[in-house]
């Protein structure tokens, strides 16, 4: 421990009789470790980001990018799942897209019943089902999910070739 302390400046080890002498030895420490050890590893990070002026970007919009660029445990609700597919339609006024817009109905109680859990299956099982994918990518999708009504099946069927950007 004490060539660790040396490393992080502490030349001169003396008895710390202090609670409060204790917690700056461990916090210099900790920065230390955390942070300063790795700090050319830092620099050449940075130094890449401000290839094309990225950095800089990223430190003036820091709010509109970060979306894009972190991970997020939000839960995917049943209109954002609603709003991502989109329904191939027959012709306003067909008897085919009475049929069509009666099926979206359901298919928006369902997917509420999923997000309420009194279905068998959540939200994401359903995104998961249509797209092969169990999270929304920050960036999107490249091929936007699409509902096709098929007259030769009754049940729901998936192409999960859905690309990320």
């Amino acid at each position: 421990m004490y060539s660790k302390l040396v490393v992080c400046g502490y030349v001169w080890l003396r008895h710390v009789a202090t609670l409060e002498g204790k917690r700056t030895i461990v916090s210099d420490y900790l920065q230390w470790y955390i942070l300063d050890r790795h700090s050319s590893v830092i620099d050449r990070f940075k130094d890449g980001l401000s290839a094309l002026n990225f950095l800089t970007a990223l430190q003036q919009y820091p709010t509109l990018l970060a979306p894009g660029l972190s991970h997020s445990q939000k839960k995917l609700t049943a209109l954002e799942l609603e709003r991502l597919f989109k329904p191939d339609l027959s012709p306003s006024g067909s008897n085919r897209r009475l049929r069509e817009g009666q099926t979206l109905g359901y298919w928006a109680d369902y997917l509420l019943d999923c997000e309420e859990g009194q279905a068998a299956v959540c939200v994401e099982d359903v995104f998961m089902f249509a797209t092969g994918l169990t999270l929304l990518p920050p960036s999107g999708l490249e091929l936007v999910p699409k509902i096709e009504f098929l007259d030769d099946s009754l049940f729901p069927m998936a192409n999960g070739n859905v690309r990320t950007h």
